[in-house]
């Protein structure tokens, strides 16, 4: 009984500096934190620089938040990174003339820096199918952005293990790739087939 007293009181206290690391990251109240939505707290959080995805995961895991909705939020968080990142790099979503890619611009993230991100999410299969849905959806996204959602897409399947859903990834790459070269985007299919070790 002790000990199990004393795992709660640690729990409790994990809880309460999490909090507070948060509200002051965030600039809010401890009490505002509590009060508002988690995952818009996450959100919001995210946001504020990769500095914080460390933070983020204590609260994410200490509020045991849903995994297929930090998916969501997780791939949502990404792609509108990505498109705010290439638009202001680059006028033209990121590529030059030619497709030539802005080296300032591309990829907005090293793979390791992605899977400090996606360690976020604990089903990273979800994570995959997020971010495909981004790509799938009506608006149209710049082909910088589409490639490297691709790619780490196919990280989290990787990663996973889901062989099947890569083969469907891999179709879904092959018809955008067409598309690119015919575009004259070679720096796109370039990127995307090194990330894909194709």
């Amino acid at each position: 009984r002790l000990q199990e007293a004393t795992r709660e009181a640690k729990d409790a206290f994990e809880h309460i500096i999490t909090n507070y690391r948060v509200a002051s990251v965030l600039q809010l109240s401890y009490d505002d934190v509590l009060a508002k939505d988690p995952y818009q707290v996450v959100f919001v959080l995210l946001h504020q620089g990769r500095d914080n995805f460390a933070l983020a995961g204590r609260f994410i895991s200490l509020h045991e938040l849903d995994t297929g909705k930090i998916g969501a939020l997780l791939a949502k968080v990404f792609t509108l990174a990505l498109e705010t990142h290439h638009s202001r790099v680059s006028g033209d979503g990121g590529a030059g003339a030619g497709g030539r890619l802005l080296p300032e611009a591309f990829p907005m993230w090293s793979t390791g820096q992605f899977g400090a991100f996606a360690a976020l999410c604990k089903d990273l299969t979800r994570l995959g199918d997020c971010l495909m849905d981004a790509i799938s959806q009506q608006r149209k996204l710049p082909g910088a952005c589409e490639v490297e959602i691709m790619a780490r897409a196919h990280f989290c399947y990787d990663l996973a293990g889901a062989v099947d859903v890569v083969d469907a990834l891999l179709e879904l790459v092959r018809a955008k790739s067409e598309s690119y070269l015919r575009a004259g985007a070679y720096g796109l299919c370039a990127f995307l087939f090194r990330s894909l070790k194709r």
